[in-house]
Parts: structure tokens; sequence; C-alpha cells
């Protein structure tokens, strides 16, 4: 499809911003009809709206600024967030892809609280052709994000399916019906792991230093090297303690406490900052086993329930230290981290798979709007 033909406008000729937000601290909690979104989506049901057409939500506020979703009719949107309508010569989905092209954060103002204002997003130009061939690139991209959407949930299944593995061969945790021997983690995790903190005044991004691990990197499931930030070698040798062999579960107990992620092979001798410690075993327990028993309901309620803090949570390294683990025979154990490991081998195929569509669809949306 060729862009000859096509007209330039500014963004603020082709949509409206408008509507009225809700502060969420100012209405009761209740059980209305009508949906209440926020930055990461459904909040609850509230008994009234403001829109009773679907329309655009941008996040204008925080770190989520700039992302950019559709909303159904007869809902309406937190104060973080602001409404767009498209005007009469724009379908609302082409809107949509148009603002994501355009990678609203890069419009972000404030740095205690990021902000983003129509104003001067709304001056970029873009490309409006015809309604036809607007419904068209729709088709195309919503075509992309389906098969996407498809793959990102094959993933989750088998997420699923690990932990179902989990409770199907060793037992709900909280009864512990196979009456497995129960132990703390420190008596679990291998002799020259300290369950400690790591570093805590990393200082300045180092070019040629140690890469480190913070919690903002547990949000991939394996954690590589890959966009990890750097400090001095001297620094890293003072936090001996937390230099990573690889192949370690990474565990969160500052901010977000008790999420994990894997550390990769080739994270041998990095290191971690203070929200994280690193968990290695070797003799009566399986990474894998470990990982899933800390991930069930029972033992993320007590992670919970022992994280203090408001402005900054974080659990004591003594209460990591004391969490309940039950110990299974290591074969056993083992028999469970084979199956985890093929579908773990699943999931990376389709990972792989899902990071070709990302490319095609980040090809294909530079195609129509840069």
């Amino acid at each position: 499809m060729s862009k000859h033909g096509w007209t330039y406008k500014k963004v603020s000729d082709i949509c409206t911003k408008g509507g009225s937000n809700i502060v969420l601290n100012k209405i009761e909690d209740n059980f209305g009809d009508f949906p209440l979104y926020g930055a990461t989506g459904f909040i609850k049901n509230i008994d009234f709206f403001h829109n009773d057409v679907a329309y655009i939500g941008v996040v204008k506020d925080g770190s989520g600024a700039g992302k950019v979703d559709i909303y159904p009719a007869k809902s309406s949107l937190v104060s973080t967030m602001q409404y767009i309508f498209p005007k009469d010569n724009c379908n609302i989905r082409y809107l949509m892809y148009v603002l994501r092209g355009l990678s609203l954060e890069k419009f972000k103002n404030g740095a205690a609280i990021p902000h983003i204002y129509f104003r001067d997003y709304g001056k970029c130009l873009v490309p409006v052709p015809g309604m036809a061939e607007q419904e068209a690139i729709v088709a195309e991209l919503d075509e992309i994000n389906e098969a996407i959407t498809a793959l990102q949930q094959q993933v989750a299944d088998l997420d699923t399916l690990a932990q179902a593995t989990f409770y199907d061969m060793f037992g709900d945790p909280v009864t512990n019906p196979k009456a497995w021997e129960v132990e703390l983690l420190e008596n679990v995790v291998s002799k020259d792991c300290k369950i400690s903190y790591g570093i805590v005044q990393p200082g300045d991004d180092h070019v040629n230093g140690v890469p480190v691990v913070r919690p903002i990197d547990l949000a991939n499931h394996i954690v590589t090297v890959k966009g990890l930030k750097r400090v001095e070698p001297s620094i890293s040798n003072s936090y001996k303690r937390t230099i990573l062999q690889g192949n370690e579960i990474l565990f969160c107990v500052r901010g977000t406490t008790g999420v994990m992620s894997f550390a990769s092979h080739e994270l041998k001798g990095c290191n971690v900052t203070r929200g994280i410690t690193p968990l290695s075993f070797d003799s009566n327990a399986t990474k894998f086993f470990v990982y899933f028993l800390l991930k069930s309901k029972h033992l993320q309620d007590l992670i919970a329930e022992k994280t203090r803090g408001i402005a900054l949570k974080q659990i004591n390294m003594n209460d990591v230290r004391e969490l309940p683990v039950f110990l299974p025979p290591l074969a056993l154990q083992q028999e469970f981290a084979a199956q985890v490991e093929a579908i773990e081998a699943a999931k990376a195929e389709l990972n792989a798979q899902i990071a070709e569509m990302q490319t095609l669809l980040a090809s294909r949306m530079d195609y129509y709007f840069e």
C-alpha cells in the first residue's frame, strides 16, 4: 500500500481531548454497572459513567505515561488518564495506532511526576489517508497484534501448566497433604548462599563496569546482561556475597516484594543491588521446585504479610531466611524440574515467535507512521 496521495494533518485536527476524570480516593467503594479503568486496566465497577461512546485513553501521569488504548462506551477513566475522541475523518483504531506510533512517552515533562500534555503531541503531523485505507491499515495491524496476543496466551497457559503440575506432584503448601518435611529457607539454600541484600549505593553507570541486576530488571522471566546498569568493579567487589554464579533465583526484597526471575548463565560474575537477594541451591533442593513453591499463593501471602513500609515497601532479610519450605525427595524435585525445563523450552520457542511478530509490527508501524 503506497503513501502516495496521503495528506498530513496535526493530531489536533483528527481528534479532540475532553471528558471528566475520576479521582479514585474521592469515590466510595461500590458495585455499580459501569467499569472504571486505570493505567493498568480495569479497577472496579461504579454506578455512573462519563462517556457513552468508545474512546481512546492516554496515560498522562506517572511511569506509565504515554500508554494508549481504546476503552468501551459507558465507562470512565481515573484522573491520571486523558480522554481522546476521534473526529469524523479518523477511524478510532487508526487513531490509536497513530498515537502509538508517535511514542508519546517522549513528550514527558517533569522529573518527580512525568506528565504528558495534549498541547505538545497535538502539534505533530501525521498521515491521514482516506477512510478505506485507514480501515485496511487497521485490519493489517490488528491481525499482527492478534497473532501476538494468541502467542502470549499460549505462554501464559504454559505458566499455568507448570504451576498446576507443581500442585499435582507436591500438594498444597498450606495443608502439606503429603506431610513433607518443612525447613527454613536459609537451611535449604546452598551453604555459600547467605540470603543477603546486594549493593546499597551502586553510583553512576560505569561503561566498562560490572553489570548489576535491579528490581526493575525482574520484569523479564530470565534476566540477561543486555540493558543492565554497570557499576565500578571495586563497588561490586565490596559485596562479594551477592556476586552471581548464574542460574540463581533472583528474589525481590524491596518494592514489589516476592517477584522473582532466573539469572541466566551469562550473569556469572555480575551482581545485584539492594532490592534483590540471590538464592542458589545444591544438594537438597532444585531451583525450579523452590521457585514454584515461593510463587504459590500461600508463600506470596506470607511474603506480603512480612512486607513493611509505605513509601518504600521491603521485607526484612531475616523474614526471608525464615520462610517455610517443605522438602520432597530430591528425585521427585528433579522429575518436576525436567518437566519445567520442557515447558521452558516450549515457552522459549513461543517467545521467539512473539519477538518476530513484534519486529514485523514495528516495521509496519514505521512504514505507515514514520
